[in-house]
């Protein structure tokens, strides 16, 4: 169960990302990980019941080990 303070740290983190999308280039890549990432916290936060499809989690998950891994 998230803390209200995580639940309020995701949410905005789904604003966020919702004005990198809006106003920024970028590739079709990163399309599809802002997307799985923004469905992923929806999902956390209750606002989704399950419309991610397993794919776009582990994508989005592969994609994030790989810029961030040292």
């Amino acid at each position: 169960m998230l803390t209200p303070e995580q639940k309020n740290a995701i949410e905005n983190l789904i604003i966020l990302a919702g004005y990198v999308k809006e106003g920024s280039l970028y590739s079709k890549k990163d399309e599809k990980i802002i997307d799985g990432s923004i469905l992923t916290a929806e999902k956390l936060l209750g606002k989704k019941v399950s419309s991610i499809e397993e794919e776009s989690e582990s994508f989005v998950i592969e994609e994030v080990k790989k810029r961030f891994s040292p």
